[in-house]
């Protein structure tokens, strides 16, 4: 796969680098991520399914209009449009992305805009700069202070299913001082 780089070569043509060279590269000379990469990020941050690669990168530069099928973990800092399908995988929408599509992986963290609708088999997740206006669906989901949501919530338990209203309802009376 070949990523976009924001350098550029001795002849001033942008540089395009593979993720098997920068990885090489990474290990041997101790060199960082890419200078299109927000220098907050972490493994543990964006909680990557492999912690001996780097995720893909849509970088800030880039306008992608369609459907993305990935098996690797993949950060979005550019602008997206149509249906983005990670799997098993983690998906990241970096704090200056715009996103209008829908997105289907194991953990989707939003740090940007995302318009769309998320389904997470993980975890889901809006940091404080992250914006969603579409409906989520997760066994875990976390909202920081400062996040924006508009749309629906939809706690799915990982074994069996969505969990149904009246079994909400029927936890709820338990806990309520009438339900005692």
């Amino acid at each position: 796969m070949i990523q976009a780089s924001n350098s550029f070569n001795s002849s001033g043509a942008p540089r395009q680098v593979g993720k098997e060279h920068l990885m090489s590269r990474i290990k041997e000379g101790g060199e960082q991520l890419p200078s299109g990469a927000p220098p907050d990020r972490s493994e543990e941050k964006i909680g990557l399914q492999n912690k001996h690669s780097i995720p893909a990168i849509i970088g800030v530069t880039l306008f992608i209009k369609g459907d993305i099928d990935a098996s690797e973990d993949l950060t979005i800092d550019g602008r997206v449009e149509g249906h983005i399908r990670v799997g098993e995988h983690a998906l990241t929408i970096g704090p200056g992305a715009r996103v209008h599509a829908d997105a289907n992986a194991r953990t989707v963290v939003v740090l940007g805009d995302f318009t769309g609708n998320i389904i997470a088999s993980g975890k889901a997740e809006i940091g404080d700069t992250g914006t969603v206006v579409g409906d989520i669906s997760a066994p875990r989901i976390a909202i920081s202070d400062g996040a924006r949501l508009k749309g629906t919530i939809d706690m799915v338990s990982p074994k069996s299913g969505p969990v149904s209203k009246s079994a909400v309802q029927g936890k709820l009376a338990q806990l309520t001082p009438e339900g005692r």
